[in-house]
């Protein structure tokens, strides 16, 4: 299980996890496509493992996040958003 700390976005520290089932993987996009998820843990939650999560605002995310399965983290406005955030950050 890896623990996220909150901050902006853009100098986020997110793990990504090795991928389990990439072929199945669905893309949710927070906050618009992630079952009616109002919060990034939430979307994070709806995820399946594998899946990829896109944030896509650009305003504070002030939540502390437990992600407990393999999934990929994108953040909309990053320096370098087609690479994963802890890739870029």
């Amino acid at each position: 299980m890896a623990r996220i700390g909150t901050g902006y976005l853009g100098l986020a520290f997110v793990a990504v996890l090795p991928l389990v089932g990439a072929a199945d993987a669905a893309t949710r996009v927070w906050p618009s496509d992630c079952g009616g998820a109002s919060s990034l843990q939430g979307c994070i939650d709806f995820a399946s493992a594998g899946d990829e999560v896109r944030i896509d605002t650009e305003v504070v995310i002030d939540e502390d996040l437990t992600v407990a399965k393999s999934l990929r983290l994108f953040a909309r406005g990053n320096r370098c958003a087609s690479r994963p955030v802890a890739i870029c950050c």
